[in-house]
Order: C-alpha cells, then structure tokens, then sequence
C-alpha cells in the first residue's frame, strides 16, 4: 500500500512540474501582444483573425507599415467578408500624416 501511495505522489509530481515547465515557456509568447500573434498567425496561418490581431498590436506600437502588412493579409484570407470595411476604415486613419 505505501508503495502504490510513493507511486502515486510521484506521479502527481511529475504532472506538476511538467505544467509548471510548459505555463513558464508560454509566458514568454504572452509577454508582448505581438509575440502572442506571431504565434498565433504561425500556428493558424490560414486564419484570417490572427493576422488581424497581430496588425492591431504594431498599430498599437507605432509600427504602422507592418500594421498594415498584416492588415491586408487578413483581408486576403477573410475574402474581404468579416475586417474589410473596419480595416479600410482604420488604414486611411493609418496612413495619413500626421496633422
């Protein structure tokens, strides 16, 4: 009986550790918004979402020609159906000089 308890807590640590390891290794990717939607775009490349997510957080830092970038690309994906208009919108806002 003590053997299967050892067994067990083993186990139980193990498990433990394993998800201590993996949540420290995303925490990375989550750190920035752009970090976590370039993981997302590399792991959903055909999601047209992501790469919107992802224009909006270089928008966010000032990087307006990779925000646009990705932008368009999600436009690509989406078949313009779902972010045309609101990206359209927000790309004329984007790429006018400062007043």
């Amino acid at each position: 009986m003590t053997t299967r308890l050892s067994h067990r807590i083993v186990i139980l640590i193990t498990i433990i550790l394993v998800a201590a390891g993996s949540s420290f290794l995303r925490n990375s990717i989550w750190h920035e918004e752009v970090t976590l939607w370039h993981d997302a775009v590399a792991k959903s490349p055909g999601k047209a979402g992501a790469y919107y997510s992802l224009g909006s957080a270089y928008a966010k830092i000032g990087r307006i020609d990779q925000a646009m970038k990705y932008m368009r690309r999600s436009i690509e994906l989406d078949n313009g159906v779902q972010f045309k208009a609101w990206i359209e919108d927000r790309s004329s806002v984007l790429s006018k000089p400062d007043q």
